[in-house]
Parts: C-alpha cells; sequence; structure tokens
C-alpha cells in the first residue's frame, strides 16, 4: 500500500514533462532506467555523484549442526560516482563512468555479540562506449536509444578482472501527455568469469514546476548464474539551477525480503556547450 501511494503522489503532483532540449538536462547517472535521449552535438556533460547504501543480511543457523547465528552489515559510499558524455552528433554520444568506493563491512556474531570490522577501498563499473538515438519519439512510436558499452566490474586484483565485458541496453521513453512520461527498459550485462546478469526497469517522470522535477522508478537485475532476482524501488527529483546546471536527489529500497537495504544520493550535473 505504501509504494502504491508513493506513485500515485507522484502522478498526481506533476505539471508537464519537457522533451530534451539545450537547454533541459537529461541525467544517465542517477536513473537506472536513464534516459532514451543522447547529448546534443559537440556538447560535453559531466554528472557527478555521491551514493550511500546500508545492506543488512542474515545467516540463518542450523540449531541441528549448532551453526552460530550472524548478521552482516554493509555500509558502501561512492565517492564520486561519475559519468561523462560527449555528443558526436545529434545521433551518437561517446560515453565513460565508473565509481569509486569505499566499503565497510561488520559481522556480529548475535549469541556472543563478538564483532568482525573490515574495510574496502575499490574503483568499480567502469564502463566505455557509446550510446545512440535510433527513434524519434513519433506518435505513438517511443523515444529509442541503444546503448553499447564495455564495463569493468572491479579493479582489485583479487577479484579476476576481465578487460572485455560487454554490455548492451535498449532504452524507451514515451510523452503520454502533457502531463506525463515514461521510461522503460532492458539489457544484459555478460561478465566473464563473474556473476552476468539481465537488468529492466519502469520510470515515472514528472515537472511540479519547470526547474523541478520529480521521478519514481521501479528496476531491478536477473543474476543469469545463480537465477536469482533483486528488485527495487527509487524515487526523488532533480532541480534546474541553471540552463546548464542539474541538482539531484534520491533515494530507495529493496523489495526483496531476505534483504534489509537501503540507499540514497546526490549528484550535480554541468553541461558544457560547444
Amino acid at each position: 500500500m505504501k509504494k502504491l501511494f508513493f506513485l500515485v503522489l507522484c502522478f498526481l503532483f506533476t505539471k508537464v514533462i519537457y522533451p530534451q532540449s539545450i537547454n533541459k538536462i537529461a541525467i544517465d547517472r542517477s536513473y537506472s532506467s536513464k534516459s532514451a535521449f543522447t547529448i546534443p552535438e559537440k556538447n560535453l556533460q559531466i554528472e557527478l555523484g555521491f551514493t550511500f547504501e546500508n545492506i543488512e543480511s542474515e545467516n540463518k543457523p542450523d540449531i541441528v549442526a549448532g551453526d552460530p547465528y550472524f548478521i552482516k552489515t554493509d555500509r558502501k559510499i561512492s565517492v564520486p560516482a561519475f559519468l561523462i558524455r560527449y555528443g558526436v552528433s545529434d545521433f551518437i554520444e561517446l560515453r565513460t563512468g565508473g565509481e569509486f568506493k569505499v566499503i565497510n563491512s561488520q559481522i556480529t556474531e548475535m549469541n556472543s555479540g563478538y564483532k568482525w570490522d573490515s574495510d574496502e577501498r575499490d574503483f568499480e563499473n567502469f564502463s566505455l562506449g557509446a550510446k545512440f538515438n535510433i527513434q524519434r519519439e513519433k506518435n505513438f512510436i517511443p523515444q529509442i536509444a541503444l546503448i553499447v558499452e564495455n564495463v569493468i566490474p572491479s579493479f582489485d586484483s583479487e577479484k579476476r578482472i576481465n578487460l572485455i565485458n560487454p554490455k548492451l541496453a535498449i532504452y524507451f521513453s514515451n510523452n503520454l501527455s502533457k502531463n506525463f512520461l515514461i521510461g522503460y527498459n532492458g539489457g544484459v550485462n555478460i561478465i566473464k568469469d563473474g556473476e552476468s546478469n539481465a537488468f529492466y526497469s519502469f520510470s515515472l517522470y514528472g515537472n511540479i514546476f519547470n526547474e523541478f522535477e520529480m521521478f519514481a522508478e521501479f528496476f531491478g537485475t536477473n543474476f543469469l548464474n545463480s537465477g536469482e532476482t533483486s528488485n527495487y524501488l527509487k524515487g526523488g527529483f532533480s532541480y534546474l539551477i541553471k540552463n546548464n546546471l542539474l541538482l539531484d536527489i534520491s533515494g530507495g529500497k529493496k523489495l526483496n525480503k531476505e534483504f534489509n537495504e537501503y540507499f540514497a544520493g546526490a549528484g550535480l550535473t554541468f553541461r558544457m556547450p560547444k
């Protein structure tokens, strides 16, 4: 019921949504669904962000075997997460991104209260690729963009880095009316010697007023090797400070019951015109 109420609020408080133009900035770093628009020709867009994640999981004991009862808590801070995009033409952009993560893990043995702590730092999810605007929105035909990237999940030598890990995704958006826009996508990330995954999302966007936009999003990942699925609900807003400067704030929660996971973040996007 709370999830439904959250989505209804996002619908009720929207006024008008605009397609991307030189004075409107569509960002890809914050939204898991990303946008179906490319950067205008000879424009450079830099997207910087900060994210905090808290993940708590239980290791339930086998009572017969006498196993201990553990609670594991991971706190992850991305400082910064970045995405750099350059418009080669009105239909093609080049892009690269990644994030530096600081991870604190704590394991607590619930019966004795004993705790183990560990810290880790790693540069993750380095990507290099291109985005193609393959279809302009027309009547019932959606705006369509295709992203082809290579992603290196980790630069930690102990995590078996492979330099070739292709990612392919297709993104759609439709203006349903003057009040609403939806975005939806799907794709696959092939990680050699790792957990390859398919991903998907559905998003709703709207404006409270011209400079202030809200969004709500459902997204998830299916891990192809194990068959496990993770689903999330996320919401937030962005504020257009100037025509070339955008602030965004977002937060969300994992929907799977076996995990208590939530996250929050903020970002700043700057577009340098040609």
